[in-house]
């Protein structure tokens, strides 16, 4: 199932903000963010550049935002090493995409940025 289109719109207008503004507080150094839509999915991934080369951009995957249509929550995941999602326990559902954005930018617990 695909996000409802105003949400989809909410979305794409406060990520896209947040990946233009990315900054890790604690270290003051830039980072680019980058993110993409799927279905009910919305994942977050980091963008590494690579010195000296005409190459793209590698993306690694850091977290992900599902939508649940019947609840009208989201949860959200992280990315483990071995390539599952694990969702977020220290997380409750929220309605609220700003209050899981600001919560996972803050990341009380150290799972993203470690």
């Amino acid at each position: 199932m695909s996000l409802p289109e105003l949400t989809r719109r909410l979305v794409e207008q406060r990520l896209g903000a947040y990946c233009r503004e990315a900054r890790l507080a604690h270290r003051g150094e830039r980072i680019s963010l980058s993110f993409s839509i799927a279905g009910d999915r919305v994942t977050l991934e980091q963008e590494c550049s690579f010195s000296g080369g005409d190459t793209k951009p590698l993306r690694v995957a850091i977290a992900q935002f599902r939508f649940d249509a019947a609840s009208g929550n989201w949860m959200r995941y992280w990315a483990g090493g071995d390539g599952h999602w694990y969702q977020d326990e220290e997380f409750q559902p929220a309605r609220d995409f700003d209050l899981l954005l600001r919560d996972f930018s803050e990341d009380p617990v150290a799972i993203v940025w470690d």
